[in-house]
């Protein structure tokens, strides 16, 4: 199974985001460590449903699944960082969450839309 196929089928269906379910992942070792993205409206309807994404984003406090891992990675002990990030779900990287990875030396980012 692919990376891909793999934040697809089993982290996807993890996001609490009404709007655009995403998901994350990069080897530490041999371990894919993922993540999904996050939203503070579970329960509630999205203030942003029916918008173009990347617009009026003041509206919604979510974590990009791209910070929720990184932020996993945090607590993850590792003596070498990893140099690829996958990301399904989305078209593209937010500035912000590419800065971050920047940041923490992920050299490379490989994106899939659903």
């Amino acid at each position: 199974m692919s990376e891909f196929e793999y934040l697809r089928m089993m982290v996807l269906p993890k996001s609490t985001c009404q709007k655009k379910a995403v998901a994350a992942g990069c080897y530490v070792g041999n371990n894919f460590v993922t993540a999904s993205n996050d939203c503070e409206h579970t329960g509630h309807v999205c203030p942003r449903l029916g918008l173009p994404t990347g617009e009026q984003t003041d509206l919604c406090n979510s974590t990009h699944a791209e910070i929720r891992l990184l932020d996993k990675l945090q607590d993850v002990e590792m003596n070498i960082r990893p140099s690829v990030i996958w990301v399904y779900g989305h078209h593209y990287v937010c500035s912000d969450c590419a800065e971050a990875i920047s940041r923490y030396g992920i050299k490379e980012i490989r994106i899939r839309e659903h």
